[in-house]
């Protein structure tokens, strides 16, 4: 569903730089900025890295999720009906705004919590 959402958002910008090539700069940003988050999905949904550590979740675990980027881990591991909660830091504030939005239009965002923190040592 997400995914759907972004590709037709990407359709939508390319038909923009071509109906408005004078505005097409700021819409060729933006064209990469899905991209980029296509990828990212793609990575982690198809080629699905994390699997090894989904496939063996135990009832009512909480997934900790250092380094957000934009909650498509976190999404990832919350679909699993055995994931109680999932924490996800993100310390970049656009990457973590765009982790909530993700969250919010996904059918897990009561299992996801984004935290705009940096986690590490403390001095």
């Amino acid at each position: 569903m997400l995914l759907e959402v972004m590709l037709m958002s990407f359709k939508e910008d390319i038909r923009h730089v071509i109906k408005s090539p004078s505005n097409a700069f700021s819409k060729v940003r933006n064209i990469r900025g899905i991209v980029r988050e296509h990828t990212l999905f793609k990575d982690i949904f198809i080629n699905q890295p994390y699997y090894p550590l989904f496939r063996d979740l135990k009832p009512n675990t909480t997934v900790i999720d250092i380094g957000a980027f934009f909650g498509e881990t976190a999404i990832y591991f919350a679909q699993h009906p055995n994931t109680k909660m999932v924490y996800a830091y993100e310390l970049v504030p656009s990457s973590s705004k765009k982790a909530k939005r993700n969250v919010e239009e996904s059918p897990f965002a009561d299992k996801i919590r984004i935290i705009n923190k940096a986690v590490g040592e403390s001095r």
